[in-house]
């Protein structure tokens, strides 16, 4: 098994866009405030269409919290 991590800026980029076409899975780290998680509906949004088009094998694996706080979250 080969794993190849690409760290893409949080935006429908040209590079993100690429990664995601020859991805077969994704792991997506996501902040812990209210406001990411509005951002991942559109990430989420991008997968679906990307996988009726271009790569119809993506997957994604699950979400990596980031920037947590134990004592707040």
């Amino acid at each position: 098994m080969i794993l190849l991590f690409i760290d893409t800026p949080p935006s429908e980029s040209y590079l993100s866009i690429s990664a995601l076409v020859y991805a077969n899975e994704i792991l997506v780290p996501i902040e812990t405030y209210f406001l990411s998680l509005q951002g991942l509906k559109q990430l989420f949004e991008m997968v679906e269409s990307i996988k009726r088009g271009l790569n119809p094998d993506l997957k994604i694996l699950g979400l990596l919290p980031t920037k947590v706080h134990n004592r707040t979250n």
